[in-house]
């Protein structure tokens, strides 16, 4: 067993960071991924999507869920204390080498629910292998209060997909988010061996006249322009379902057999999303999003670095409208 885990450690040494470690301990120590979230001033279900995360780099289970409060597995129990290795000694060599060394003591950077479930955590990823002194604090809240807390200095900065440009703040603009409508296996409208792109020009709009339509709430930005398009297109808005998040919003669609709206990133990470026909309805229809700073410094500059590139790398979907089919 022991072997077992410490093979696979090593396998993962190359995506394993101080804030797994920091993390994981955390957990390990109040048994409760809500309790933990608070004392890392981050939200439980970034940490939630955290711990399933590092158990799948890792390849075995270290937290029993099956019971509360929540209980180190066998293997959980093992890494516990490498964990606590891991820590002290960077602690000690940070504490003799003046390298990978950061101006702030505390990173903290605010998130929607769309930047927040996608890009976030692999960005900070990032920022930790390359400041691993540094201490990140992560805020989830809607787009108008991060930009207030940005204003506020209560943040370092913040991706958010709407903004009142303010004059005394800093705006990069890190992605054009596409909204992506997904048609089901078992609609009417569905097309075999269509699985990539489509544009929306393929079918008539009064195709989708009648139909019930599925849209992220928690995501406002795409919720609102999903009820832009369906009001351009004049088509009911009664016929419009708000649901919770984007996962949950492929999840229904795939099971109530119901066209949805949702970003593209979410597709990327979704597997519902892959089996199904997808849309790009037009460039007058996508999101934004924006980094909001006050003062810049180099940890700012590479978290925008790195989720422009990550945003890059998406491979699913065309960057231009003349590469759709």
């Amino acid at each position: 067993m022991f072997q077992f885990l410490l093979r696979n450690v090593k396998k993962a040494g190359d995506i394993m960071n101080t804030n797994d470690c920091l993390y994981f301990l955390t957990i390990a120590e109040t048994r409760s991924f809500s309790k933990a979230a608070e004392q890392l001033y981050i939200s439980q279900p970034y940490i939630s999507r955290w711990a399933s995360n590092f158990e799948k780099r890792l390849g075995t289970k270290l937290f029993d869920r099956s019971k509360y409060p929540i209980r180190l597995t066998e293997n959980g129990v093992i890494f516990l204390e490498y964990a606590c290795r891991f820590i002290e000694l960077e602690n000690e060599v940070y504490r003799n080498l003046k390298v990978g060394k950061s101006d702030l003591n505390t990173f903290s950077i605010g998130t929607s629910e769309l930047t927040g479930t996608y890009i976030l955590p692999i960005v900070i990823t990032q920022v930790l292998e390359k400041y691993p002194t540094i201490q990140t604090k992560i805020i989830e809240k809607s787009s108008i209060e991060l930009e207030k807390m940005v204003r506020n200095e209560q943040l370092n900065m913040a991706f958010v997909c709407f903004s009142n440009y303010h004059p005394e703040l800093n705006y990069d603009v890190v992605y054009k988010c596409k909204v992506i409508m997904v048609v089901p296996p078992r609609n009417k409208l569905y097309i075999e061996d269509r699985c990539n792109c489509i544009n929306i020009a393929s079918f008539n709009n009064r195709d989708l006249k009648g139909l019930k339509f599925l849209a992220p709430n928690m995501t406002p930005a795409i919720n609102q322009m999903s009820i832009q398009y369906l009001e351009d297109n004049e088509l009911s808005m009664n016929n419009l379902i708000e649901k919770g998040t984007v996962e949950q919003t492929l999840k229904d669609c795939i099971n109530e057999n119901k066209i949805a709206f949702v970003p593209d990133v979410g597709i990327s990470y979704s597997i519902s999303g892959k089996i199904s026909n997808y849309y790009y309805i037009g460039e007058q229809y996508s999101v934004n999003v924006i980094a909001v700073y006050k003062q810049t410094c180099q940890e700012i500059q590479d978290a925008i670095k790195w989720a422009r590139e990550l945003w890059d790398n998406f491979s699913c979907f065309p960057k231009e409208e003349n590469d759709l089919i």
